[in-house]
């Protein structure tokens, strides 16, 4: 399974309808999974991609849930990022729109506001309060350029708390305090067992995974150490975290049975289209918040 959303090649192609339908299959779906009920209107993602198009923005990032069978190819969870027709291959980054959907009854279809960083190939979704919502349901069907306006509208206030972000610095306490709460939206906490009793197997973040969030990406980052007295923009300390949940290579500690005393490793990329929606999301709210 590929990078989903915080990973492509280049942030200046746009995909064609071939390279959609092979990157997600169950994009073209034009019935809903046998046995939904007649009340099921479903909305499909072509015609969302279509109406997209219309309006300016093109698709540039496709993937969709790894299934094991067929029919579950064709109809299970996907997403497509679009960008706006002008802004492909411009700038330090740009507003997407991130278009989620299934056609077998796990999800309704969803537009979120995003943002592409170009400078660590990082697609951004944000939190709560930033998604337009279609069900499929047959009275619903003609509502997409209702679901389309709000996602407009959404995607200004984010570009709003993008600015507030960049323009809010933090200490390093601050940073590592982000990055312990970034952290559990993944994994797991060991204080979260209580003393004495036998640590449940799992995948636990550790201070070594702490300081795998926090450390330098490339040379443009700034060292975020304790011990110097320095303050970071809020906007590059997400962007930083976020690469490092997201992606592969923090050090975390994993507990199973085998193992129940622990031992490191290093995590790998996120391959679920939800987990990586979700977390995505949750890492917005989190530094919003802030």
């Amino acid at each position: 399974m590929p990078d989903l959303i915080y990973s492509r090649k280049s942030n200046a192609e746009t995909l064609s309808i071939a390279q959609l339908a092979s990157q997600a299959p169950a994009a073209f779906s034009t019935k809903p999974i046998e046995g939904v009920s007649d009340r099921y209107g479903h909305v499909t993602t072509l015609d969302a991609v279509n109406k997209l198009e219309r309006a300016g923005w093109l698709p540039v990032q496709a993937a969709q849930t790894s299934s094991r069978t067929k029919k579950a190819r064709e109809h299970t969870k996907h997403l497509i990022a679009f960008a706006q027709e002008g802004d492909i291959g411009a700038g330090e980054g740009r507003p997407e729109i991130v278009l989620y959907n299934s056609s077998d009854r796990s999800s309704a279809l969803k537009l979120y506001a995003g943002y592409f960083r170009w400078i660590c190939s990082n697609s951004l979704v944000s939190g709560s309060g930033f998604e337009s919502k279609l069900i499929h349901n047959k009275s619903q069907i003609s509502s997409f350029d209702t679901l389309l306006d709000n996602t407009f509208e959404n995607l200004t206030r984010s570009s709003e708390n993008i600015k507030r972000m960049q323009e809010t610095q933090i200490t390093n306490d601050h940073a590592h305090h982000l990055a312990e709460l970034a952290a559990a939206t993944r994994w797991k906490s060991f204080k979260s067992v209580q003393s004495g009793h036998v640590i449940p197997v799992g995948t636990y973040w550790t201070d070594e995974t702490i300081r795998s969030l926090l450390s330098r990406k490339r040379y443009q980052d700034n060292p975020i150490d304790r011990i110097l007295n320095t303050k970071h923009s809020l906007w590059d300390v997400f962007n930083r975290i976020q690469e490092g949940v997201m992606r592969s290579g923090a050090s975390v500690a994993s507990i199973t049975e085998k193992s129940p005393m622990g031992s490191e490793r290093r995590a790998r990329s996120i391959a679920s289209v939800s987990q990586a929606i979700k977390i995505n999301r949750n890492l917005w709210d989190i530094c919003e918040a802030a």
